[in-house]
């Protein structure tokens, strides 16, 4: 926990599994991009293969909520 603008913020990681998209395409996900679930939001941190056979990226990503 800390404190963001005066408010006590909690962050929280988590490991994502998504289909896997080719290098270079625009459906593959970047470190700079979100994923969004309803109003949870989470901040990619590092993309990697999850796979030997490239079929599934792990998305590394932290989600912050105002508590």
């Amino acid at each position: 926990e800390r404190a963001q603008a005066g408010l006590p913020v909690s962050q929280m990681s988590y490991r994502i599994v998504v289909r896997a998209a080719p290098m270079g395409s625009d459906a593959r996900p970047r470190p700079d991009q979100r994923f969004r679930e309803g109003a949870r939001v989470f901040a990619i941190r590092a993309v990697a293969e999850e796979d030997a056979a490239g079929r599934y990226l792990v998305c590394f990503a932290d989600e912050e909520v105002a508590t």
